[in-house]
């Protein structure tokens, strides 16, 4: 694992914490969903546009794409399942980060529109993160795609990637796994970085746990693999092609990314990893924050190579 230390020490996040580090606390889903574009002025694709895809249960899922001016044609496809706790985000509130991929990798980028919960409880948004990628790579042009997303939408990820590997005869075109601080155990509230990070870094504890009690439907759902993917069974982690891992260091999810870290290790799973000192979690996404944006700007071009290496 690899420690980023550059965007460490920032009194710019420090300030912002200060007025923000609890901001999410006292939310409502009306609020905490209002959303917009957060498409870059600077940076010019081919097109964006919207496709839907069947879900298992009939209903629509929508995909947002994002075409570069110049398209490899030799790379694979670029699967982004948005975060926002499972209650919230879509593909445009993530617009910052698709366009930057696009343009980074020359890659056709797909993301996903879930339906979110509490008015769809788990499994559904999982299946529609499931039934996506499986249409995705029923599509023209799209012969091996690289799936990824982060905080929720890193939980999302990668309990779809280890159900394609292990259930579908489209798993050799998964070529890659990208999480970015990913939500991967539902059942520890008393972990290190918890208690060190989880009363004023934006996220915070009660935060957390309101999410996941929207996305459950009942406590005992903890402890199934698909919600915590930290348990799946090494058996189905085995066929994982390559990961990466970005954590961000004052997150309070920060112990059970590096718990994914080692069990990645342990089975011999090709993964990196990249911990940011300093980070709070969100910053990857955060763009309209400019206290954030170099150390995003940094891991958003991590990323980016790790899809075209």
């Amino acid at each position: 694992m690899e420690r980023i230390t550059e965007f460490a020490n920032n009194p710019d996040i420090a300030d912002w914490l200060k007025t923000n580090g609890k901001m999410l606390d006292n939310f409502t889903l009306e609020k905490i969903r209002e959303t917009k574009s957060t498409a870059p002025d600077d940076i010019q694709l081919h097109s964006t546009g919207l496709i839907y895809l069947s879900s298992r249960d009939g209903s629509d899922i929508e995909v947002k794409m994002y075409t570069p001016v110049a398209v490899n044609d030799d790379g694979p496809s670029v699967v982004y399942i948005h975060g926002g706790g499972w209650i919230r985000g879509s593909p445009d509130s993530y617009d910052y980060v698709c366009y930057n991929l696009a343009q980074q990798t020359g890659s056709v980028v797909y993301s996903i529109n879930y339906r979110l919960s509490p008015e769809y409880k788990f499994p559904i948004p999982l299946y529609d993160c499931v039934d996506a990628v499986s249409g995705i790579l029923d599509l023209d042009g799209v012969d091996s795609i690289m799936l990824g997303g982060d905080s929720a939408g890193g939980n999302l990820a990668l309990s779809t990637s280890l159900l394609l590997m292990n259930q579908n005869a489209k798993s050799p075109r998964l070529q890659g796994v990208y999480l970015i601080y990913p939500s991967v155990d539902f059942t520890k509230r008393d972990q290190p970085s918890k208690t060190a990070f989880g009363h004023s870094h934006y996220l915070t504890m009660s935060v957390v746990l309101r999410m996941q009690n929207y996305y459950i439907a009942n406590e005992s759902e903890v402890e199934d693999w698909r919600v915590s993917p930290l348990f799946a069974p090494d058996s189905y982690y085995k066929n994982l092609p390559k990961v990466l891992l970005i954590i961000a260091e004052e997150d309070p999810l920060a112990s059970e990314c590096y718990e994914l870290d080692s069990k990645l290790r342990d089975l011999g799973i090709e993964v990196t990893s990249f911990d940011y000192a300093g980070q709070v979690h969100a910053f990857f996404s955060k763009c309209e924050v400019d206290a954030f944006l170099p150390a995003s700007s940094h891991a958003i071009s991590t990323v980016a190579r790790f899809l075209v290496e």
